[in-house]
């Protein structure tokens, strides 16, 4: 797939443009009229309209763009796939990640009882073994 970006004087310009290629939505509508007006039978004037709009033999289906502000520029060199790719990478590395740090939090939480019973601290305050010099 290939795209390219055209610019108009105006507005109007655009919507002729978009206007003559809505003409013909459809494959199908496209070949009946090339086949006919090959023929001779009829259609010969769509057929040559048709002729003229294609762009190295095929139908290209144009679109309103977004504004050039909000082109990634950077990414126009890399497919829909490769993008996924990248994104599929960096989603398993942060649930990696994150499945490391609770890890890291179960096994310190476990250290922690472990030495809480190995050292055990009375909370209980016994008053009777405080003197007062």
């Amino acid at each position: 797939m290939v795209y390219g970006f055209c610019t108009f004087r105006s507005m109007e310009g655009a919507k002729l443009m978009i206007k003559a290629y809505e003409r013909y939505p459809r494959a199908s509508t496209r070949c009946v009229a090339k086949f006919f007006g090959h023929i001779g039978i009829c259609c010969v004037k769509d057929r040559e309209r048709i002729k003229l709009r294609e762009i190295d033999g095929q139908w290209p289906y144009p679109k309103k763009a977004i504004l050039p502000d909000n082109i990634q520029w950077q990414n126009m060199g890399f497919s829909n796939t490769s993008r996924m790719g990248r994104s599929l990478c960096v989603n398993f590395l942060a649930l990696i990640v994150l499945f490391l740090a609770f890890a890291g939090i179960f096994f310190f939480n476990h250290v922690t009882d472990l030495l809480d019973d190995k050292f055990t601290i009375s909370d209980v305050c016994d008053f009777n073994s405080i003197t007062k010099k």
